[in-house]
């Protein structure tokens, strides 16, 4: 299970008082992230927002934003 440091201490109460277990293995994550920008585009159908993610300087992925497809007519 991946939870944050600063509920660690709640969990491992949990782990140790609700169950038989007799240990817990930790290891420290990292969490690496690709950079991310919101721009508006026009469509025959209406203006969306979309995130736009880069890695290196490259577009990777392009995603709509939900609620602005579910507005569009």
């Amino acid at each position: 299970m991946i939870v944050s440091k600063s509920i660690e201490d709640k969990i491992l109460d949990i782990i140790f008082t609700e169950s038989t277990t007799i240990g817990v293995r930790k290891i420290k994550l990292d969490r690496v992230e690709l950079e991310r920008e919101t721009k508006t585009i026009s469509t025959d159908y209406g203006d969306i927002k979309v995130k736009v993610s880069k890695y290196k300087d490259r577009i990777v992925n392009i995603k709509a934003e939900y609620e602005d497809l579910k507005g569009l007519q």
